[in-house]
């Protein structure tokens, strides 16, 4: 497993060199053209699916309904602001508060560049179980959990296990402090998400228990039917999380709620004015971007497919919510 993992890193380093090269290339041609005369609309796309998904999305309803020509440019969140802010880059989905709640102040509320607007509220992360098993054993909430804790026995130890997520996220970090504050009795362990994958089928094939930390939007909310562990509502007062000291840390509630933006910049108004409107406009269901990572992700039983045809596809389906979009566009005849 340890050569596997180092083999991926090594390509997925290889990719983040080649795309860097791709991207200087392409931000100083931009730069040399005067970006504000430029008619065209460069999107910045991040490296997950929903990122990728609705930023096709966008490329889609510019182009085919607005027709204004647009670009994509995968890069990271940190130049993605930087380069919104000079106007190099005209705009990015898939912001997320708080967790990028120092960037939001300094571009949008403090220097007044950057605006955004709603993707989509209420994004959940927590613990969360198969529905099949939350009806047949009556678990919906943290003390339910902690009374059936054994039937996630994973391992044949006589202990409950809990996937707690990759071993370097922060929210692994979380959860095992959650699992000890709410004295679950589950063993946390991490791993990459492919291997709990692996798992998770297993288990949902042989209908044995399993209980995990996730997230949504993610494809797996699109092809499974899950329930959330019911935590007591997110209190300030109750999480006090030290990151890299979890002996410091106590947190006995559930996460808070994020809230997902679209950033844009602040001159696009006069530039090109039809993509402002859009970009305020823009909006879509947390249950949309499940389904639309489900379709450009390779998983089970559905084939990774082009992310530009599932763009089209979609949009072609839901004219009401393109219809909210557009609202106010005076569009080219």
């Amino acid at each position: 497993m340890e050569n596997k993992k180092r083999i991926g890193a090594m390509g997925k380093s290889k990719q983040v060199v080649a795309i860097t090269v791709i991207l200087v290339i392409t931000l100083a041609l931009l730069a040399g053209t005067g970006h504000a005369k430029r008619k065209e609309i460069v999107l910045a796309q991040f490296d997950w699916p929903a990122s990728i998904g609705i930023t096709y999305i966008m490329k889609q309803v510019l182009q085919s309904k607005l027709d204004v020509r647009a670009t994509i440019i995968p890069l990271s969140q940190d130049v993605g602001w930087k380069t919104i802010e000079k106007g190099i880059l005209d705009a990015a989905a898939e912001i997320w508060w708080p967790a990028r709640i120092a960037d939001i102040n300094r571009y949008v509320h403090e220097r007044k560049t950057v605006e955004m607007s709603l993707t989509y509220d209420n994004a959940p992360q927590g613990i969360v179980i198969p529905t099949w098993v939350s009806k047949k054993y009556g678990i919906t909430d943290i003390d339910d959990l902690r009374k059936n804790a054994k039937l996630f026995d994973l391992t044949g130890d006589g202990k409950g296990d809990i996937w707690a997520g990759a071993i370097d996220w922060s929210a692994t970090e979380i959860m095992k402090i959650k699992v000890g504050d709410y004295s679950l009795n589950l063993d946390p362990f991490t791993e990459d998400t492919w291997v709990f994958y692996t798992m998770f089928q297993k288990a949902m094939k042989q209908e044995q228990p399993i209980v995990f930390y996730y997230w949504a939007p993610d494809w797996l909310f699109s092809k499974f039917d899950l329930t959330w562990i019911k935590e007591p509502e997110y209190d300030p007062t109750k999480w006090n999380h030290v990151r890299g000291e979890p002996g410091q840390s106590k947190i006995t509630c559930a996460w808070q709620p994020a809230r997902v933006y679209t950033i844009f910049n602040k001159k696009l108004k006069d530039r090109i004015p039809s993509a402002y409107q859009f970009f305020k406009n823009f909006y879509i269901s947390i249950d949309d971007v499940n389904f639309i990572i489900a379709e450009i992700e390779k998983i089970p039983g559905n084939p990774k497919k082009d992310p530009a045809v599932v763009a089209k596809k979609w949009v072609s389906k839901h004219p009401e919510i393109l219809k909210d979009w557009i609202k106010g566009i005076k569009l080219k005849q």
